[in-house]
């Protein structure tokens, strides 16, 4: 397993930890969060009548649903 692999599977341990009764707080440290590259074409994305703003605005939306549900 990588360090990215560890860390998600440090968070579904922790999950089912907190599911437990009288058990404290716990909180993952290292690892790599999950990473994913976007390769962006912007004529390809104009046949769809998409922006690169609307694009960038997608991937932070879903940046912070994944932040917020991290937490």
């Amino acid at each position: 397993m990588d360090d990215g692999q560890l860390r998600m599977l440090a968070h579904d341990v922790l999950q089912v930890i907190k599911e437990l009764p009288n058990t404290g707080n716990g909180f993952v440290v290292g690892g790599r969060r999950e990473q994913v590259t976007i390769e962006v074409f912007p004529e390809r994305l104009a046949g769809f009548g998409i922006s690169l703003d609307q694009v960038a605005n997608t991937i932070k939306t879903a940046n912070s649903e994944q932040q917020a549900a991290a937490a």
